[in-house]
């Protein structure tokens, strides 16, 4: 079972020898994988355990606040995803990136964090690793420190697909282009959005579709183009359910044009999940959204949509 140490630096665990991949990992696509793999090969072969260094947040957060990427997924799903995408992984570890972490120069991140705080005896890391204080440490000196402290690094390639890196950065243009199915492919896992379920205008119980709502409010992820999907909600901990998943405006019935995320969840679906956590898994795109000009059209429009869904996902 592998644990998730939160803020690594206030951690009183005692790592044994270890074989540590580092990296923010956003979305956890298949580039992301392939370290991974490597790393669970390289402890199996050793001996150590096999620890996953990553970052409860952006360094851009904090350090570039107006240009802070959108994330694929949140802190939880991405050590979810660790977990299920790598057998055998003994920790995720996360680091806080705050203020004092930023500070560290290089030589400290080495000493404090890799070898006092991981006991690190191999470091795996992507081709454009940085670390330490103004991102001054690169591959090239972390081979250099690793051979002085007696630490391997392994420098994995970038993964290819059709002649093109995989890049976090691709998968977030394709991801708001509505491009699922390339997406998809890039990271080797579905789109999901993980927030709790709030109360909306409750329009759609009125006509015979009543939805779960996410607040876009408190969602820090890359959505789909507005449209309507065909997937699944998860309820944490409760099963997975066929849904039909809108995301956008509701010109027909509501004047507010924010950004609204709501599932109509299938089969039969009647629990009252107000607050509970949710991923909604967004597997196929059925439409663009439209206008109706009356709530008739739409609910024959939302049947039609049902129909669409149930047989492109089975039952």
């Amino acid at each position: 079972m592998t644990r998730v140490v939160q803020a690594i630096q206030d951690s009183l665990l005692n790592f044994r020898d270890s074989a540590v991949a580092i990296g923010i990992f956003d979305g956890v696509h298949v580039g992301h994988q392939e370290i991974l793999r490597q790393t669970a090969r390289e402890a199996h072969t050793q001996g150590y355990s096999s620890v996953v260094l990553t970052f409860d947040r952006h360094a851009a957060e904090l350090l570039s606040p107006d240009s802070v990427p959108t994330y694929i997924n949140s802190l939880d799903q991405r050590a979810d995803l660790l977990h299920s995408l790598s057998p055998g992984l003994d920790t995720v570890a996360v680091a806080r990136f705050d203020n004092a972490f930023a500070s560290l120069e290089p030589d400290e991140f080495i000493e404090k964090i890799l070898i006092a705080k991981l006991s690190a005896k191999h470091v795996l890391i992507g081709a454009d690793f940085c670390y330490g204080k103004g991102r001054k440490g690169n591959v090239t000196s972390l081979l250099e420190e690793g051979a002085k402290r007696g630490f391997a690094v392994t420098v994995v390639p970038p993964v290819m697909v059709e002649g093109q890196r995989i890049s976090s950065t691709e998968i977030r243009n394709l991801i708001s282009s509505g491009l699922l199915e390339e997406a998809r492919n890039l990271l080797g896992h579905h789109i999901s959005i993980r927030g709790s379920v709030v109360k909306g205008k409750q329009l759609g119980r009125t006509i015979g579709f009543p939805t779960a709502n996410l607040s876009p409010h408190q969602i820090n992820q890359q959505i789909p183009r507005h449209g309507v999907y065909g997937g699944y909600v998860h309820v944490l901990g409760d099963g997975r359910h066929r849904a039909a998943i809108s995301i956008g405006t509701n010109p027909a019935t509501d004047s507010d044009d924010s950004t609204k995320i709501e599932a109509y969840i299938m089969d039969g679906f009647d629990q009252n999940i107000y607050g509970n956590d949710v991923d909604f898994e967004i597997s196929r795109f059925i439409r663009p959204q439209k206008w109706f000009s009356d709530l008739d059209t739409l609910s024959e429009q939302i049947t039609a949509d049902v129909r669409s869904i149930s047989s492109l996902l089975g039952y």
